[in-house]
């Protein structure tokens, strides 16, 4: 028979939760790339942008609206990751202070409102990437949904 302890664990080696978490793990992975690519990107962009219009005079039409894509992708994806790895901004001077009980209230309260803001976040955004979906960029002709799709995958 197993201990109360070794019962509460069990739930844990379980294949469905083991997938679950590797599946979290895979996700925060490609979150993770994708913000490293946009980062990179956004620069390259600048100059080449820059480039073109000084040594060339043509600048690049698209630049600016591609840019103001990677940017809102590139902090949503942020924004989630850091989450994840539980990195949000705090201000723990007074939190540092309270008892250990006080604080692991305070920690599963916060979790779940930002559970809450998260699932809000998901939910109405998908509404609003739906109807900028039908529309086009006008300069780089990029579906308009993409500047609202990473509310809803930050969401997740």
């Amino acid at each position: 028979m197993a201990t109360k302890k070794g019962a509460a664990n069990d739930w844990r080696k379980s294949p469905i939760c083991q997938m679950l978490v590797k599946l979290d793990r895979l996700f925060h992975k490609i979150m993770l790339l994708l913000s490293q690519i946009a980062v990179v990107a956004m620069p390259l962009i600048v100059t080449m942008t820059v480039v073109m219009r000084y040594c060339f005079n043509s600048p690049l039409a698209w630049s600016e609206e591609v840019i103001i894509v990677l940017l809102v992708w590139f902090g949503f994806l942020c924004m989630s990751v850091e989450t994840y790895k539980d990195a949000d901004i705090a201000i723990t001077g007074f939190y540092t202070a309270l008892p250990k009980n006080v604080q692991k209230v305070l920690d599963v309260l916060r979790h779940v409102l930002l559970a809450i803001f998260f699932y809000l976040m998901f939910t109405n955004s998908w509404g609003v990437y739906l109807i900028n979906a039908k529309r086009r960029l006008p300069a780089s002709h990029w579906n308009q949904g993409l500047q609202y799709l990473p509310i809803v995958v930050g969401g997740v």
